[in-house]
């Protein structure tokens, strides 16, 4: 039971040739099944911050987009009842 292998912890021998050997992006081997795993949790991590970081940036552009919008889109309008209101404020004195 020793020797066998095991699907999360992988195998007691320490063997390059095993073709369960993996390579990690900054060079650090990976033998184990939990190493395996510790790095597919960090990289599913570090891919769900990417996601929220970019996401959280589009909502702030969006929003800023909107507002320019609704700006322009009321902007003339504003200055036309603006002008109304104030002749008959003159009118009114």
């Amino acid at each position: 039971f020793l020797g066998e292998d095991d699907d999360f912890f992988g195998t007691a021998q320490d063997d390059h040739d095993d073709e369960r050997y993996r390579e990690c992006v900054d060079g650090h081997e990976l033998h184990s099944g939990l190493a395996r795993a510790d790095a597919a949790a960090l990289a599913e991590r570090f891919r769900n911050v990417g996601f929220h970081e970019t996401y959280e940036e589009y909502q702030e552009v969006r929003l800023q987009e909107g507002f320019e919008a609704g700006y322009r889109e009321t902007f003339d309008v504003s200055v036309r009842i603006g002008e109304i209101l104030g002749n008959l404020a003159m009118k009114a004195k």
